[in-house]
């Protein structure tokens, strides 16, 4: 900062030499003067100008941090050691113990049988559109032309109409259970008809189907509808319509033109007891019940292993698609369904893996009722035609076996279930085998998973000689997932002196006495965790904390003013612990966070600061410092300050205890302070 107040010191001086009064009133005097005292003083020898040069200082603080207890323990990541939510901090070991499971008898069901079959019944089959039939004029009067004018004079008579309809290509023949056709008749003579009697023949089998008459006549340009009832008929697929026809006449013109249109209209399509047909698509559903033979009822079952075996015959002469749904078995939300497509006159034969499915009946009351619906839908036949008949049929027999469950939610009747020899390993850290524990609390954590609650009595033997009988109820889940029963023994220092190594439970828990509604479960029955807290006193081993990664902005844009003319650079920092350990700091500095602590631009290690003072307990009673302490940096080392951005990490090597407890407090931390401090040469213009 010197260099620039000089500076801007010159700059000012220069302003004035440059006036003009001063440049006009002294330019040949000073000319003169400053040549002739030059010259004298260097004895005629003349050297170049040299610019005044100084020294300054540059500072930038790096490091300024502080970790508190509660980041050390959590980057310390020592098992056993915790910090609670009110700032407590202690040792702990928890382990959990082996499952405790109950008979399979509870968890199983016998057989289950289904048996039905279905009929066809009557089904519909498609009719044809036939395009009407015209008569012209010509035919039914016996006149091969018509007048030049194109006119022509009918007389009073009688006539026929005759109209072969095409042959229909959907069917041969066919029973029909209900259908109606209508015979539509136009008038376009030219004159009206006052008389028409109307016949519908079955070609194929020779026979009137239907007769109608109409003595109120059809005037010119109208029509009428003379409805056929088909039901109870068998008809083939050729028809004829007869028209019996009278005329008073008339004078007729455009006779070219002239004529009478019959056409035959099926209303909708044919419901039939039987066909030989090109057969559409239609369906036919069935259910059937059988009972489940428990005398528990069960609200909901989850199947560990079972079979389904179904045997599906289809006694029809067509292509069948049955899907077969069981609303009681339940993958996931969804019912279990399958869809076989069974051929012709043909039988298969399905097996399935119900593993994973759940049983949830519908039905409440014992003994409960297992529904099996079926829907059978009959593939198109077009354009082959096929003889069915209502008779046809398909049936279906399934056997659900082998059932077992992973669990099973109902109402149960008393459960006594006995355990011994559930071990489990505790690993002791290094310096706490022989510690005496004099304030340590022993909690057995039970976790139930089923609804039903539970009595439980059990025994706690220690590989250290010492023994634990604990007993206490067990809560029901309560239609949660699980719920949890503590049974604490408040003084276990006496049974954790020293630190057991391994640790064996046995005795007996009796659920639900009396019956209770609830849930028992194949695996993981019931669970035991055993914890030990000890407060406060600590054994720390040898353990090294990373630290986050820090950074600082450096407008380097004249920064190699400094980094080209060190005269002299140094980091100074101070460490302030409070805690009873010792540590050694290492400081890492770069250009990349991503690797900085594998390859530092500058590394300061070994800082080293022994453990704060403690009382007789072992607490920290007052911090201890470093001071102010320097390290001298060489030009390299300084180049560091050429980043935009720099990247300061530290790590903490904890020297640890040496098996001996400390107590640690939510007090303790550890302050590490530091700054680069530059001496440079600066003449004002580098």
């Amino acid at each position: 900062m010197s260099g620039i107040r000089q500076r801007q010191q010159d700059d000012e001086d220069r302003r004035a030499t440059d006036s003009f009064l001063f440049k006009a009133g002294s330019k040949f005097f000073l000319s003169t003067f400053v040549i002739i005292l030059f010259l004298t003083l260097v004895q005629c020898s003349i050297k170049k100008p040299e610019s005044p040069t100084w020294e300054t200082s540059l500072v930038i603080p790096v490091i300024n941090r502080t970790y508190d207890m509660a980041e050390l323990i959590q980057k310390l990541n020592q098992d056993g050691i915790e910090m609670d939510s009110s700032g407590n901090i202690f040792f702990t070991i928890t382990e959990e113990l082996d499952t405790v499971t109950i008979s399979a008898e509870y968890l199983n069901t016998p057989t289950i049988s289904y048996s039905f079959s279905k009929t066809l019944d009557t089904f519909s089959i498609a009719t044809p559109d036939l395009a009407p039939d015209y008569v012209t004029l010509a035919t039914i009067t016996g006149i091969s032309a018509v007048t030049a004018e194109d006119t022509f004079t009918i007389g009073a008579q009688s006539f026929n109409v005759t109209n072969d309809l095409p042959l229909i290509t959907s069917y041969s023949s066919a029973t029909i259970v209900s259908g109606l056709i209508n015979i539509y008749v136009h008038n376009n003579l030219g004159a009206d008809l006052d008389t028409v009697i109307f016949e519908f023949w079955d070609v194929g089998s020779n026979s009137l189907l239907g007769i109608d008459s109409n003595f109120s006549g059809i005037p010119t340009g109208s029509s009428v509808s003379i409805p056929i009832d088909l039901a109870g008929k068998i008809i083939t697929n050729r028809f004829r319509i007869k028209a019996q026809c009278h005329t008073v006449g008339g004078f007729v013109d455009s006779a070219s033109t002239r004529g009478i249109s019959t056409e035959l209209d099926f209303v909708g399509s044919l419901v039939v007891s039987g066909a030989t047909a090109e057969i559409p698509s239609f369906t036919r559903s069935i259910s059937s019940q059988v009972d489940l033979l428990e005398s528990d009822r069960i609200d909901t079952a989850s199947i560990a292993g079972g079979t389904l075996s179904l045997t599906i015959t289809n006694s029809t002469p067509l292509d069948i698609t049955i899907d077969i749904s069981f609303p009681d078995i339940l993958l996931g939300s969804s019912p279990l369904v399958i869809s076989p497509a069974i051929l012709p006159l043909a039988t298969s034969n399905i097996v399935i893996d119900l593993s994973g499915y759940n049983i949830v009946p519908t039905d409440n009351t014992v003994p409960q009722q297992l529904s099996i619906n079926a829907t059978a839908t009959v593939q198109p036949t077009a354009p082959t035609k096929v003889t069915v008949t209502q008779n046809d049929s398909f049936s279906i027999t399934a056997d659900i076996s082998g059932l077992s469950f992973n669990y099973v939610v109902g109402f149960f009747d008393s459960v006594e279930v006995s355990f011994a020899g559930l071990t489990s390993q505790i690993n002791v850290p290094t310096g706490f085998d022989s510690i005496q524990f004099s304030a340590a609390v022993l909690t057995l954590e039970i976790e139930n998973g089923i609804d039903l609650p539970g009595n439980l009595n059990i025994q706690i033997d220690g590989d250290n000689g010492n023994s634990l009988n604990l007993s206490g109820s067990i809560s029901a889940s309560g239609g949660l997932s699980s719920a949890i029963s503590t049974i604490i023994e408040p003084s276990a220092g006496s049974f954790l002196s020293p630190t057991p190594s391994q640790i064996d439970v046995s005795g007996s828990i009796i659920f639900a006495q009396g019956g209770y509604q609830g849930r028992i479960e194949a695996n993981d029955f019931i669970t035991a965790t055993v914890t030990f807290l000890a407060p406060l006193e600590i054994v720390i081993s040898a353990s090294t904390i990373e630290a986050d990664i820090e950074r600082t902005e450096i407008d380097t844009s004249s920064i190699s003013i400094v980094t080209k003319h060190v005269r002299e650079a140094r980091f100074i920092y101070n460490i302030i612990s409070h805690l009873p350990i010792g540590a050694q700091i290492d400081i890492y500095f770069g250009a990349d966070s991503a690797t900085l602590f594998a390859n530092p631009q500058l590394l300061i290690n070994a800082i080293n600061l022994p453990a704060a003072p403690v009382d007789i307990s072992g607490l920290v009673t007052d911090t201890i410092s470093s001071d102010y302490q320097e390290i001298f940096l060489d030009s390299t080392d300084i180049k560091i300050l050429e980043n935009d951005t720099l990247f300061i990490g530290s790590r903490i090597n904890l020297s640890g205890t040496n098996g001996q407890s400390v107590k640690l407090t939510a007090n303790d931390y550890i302050s590490i302070t530091g700054r680069v401090e530059v001496i440079y040469k600066f003449n004002g213009e580098f």
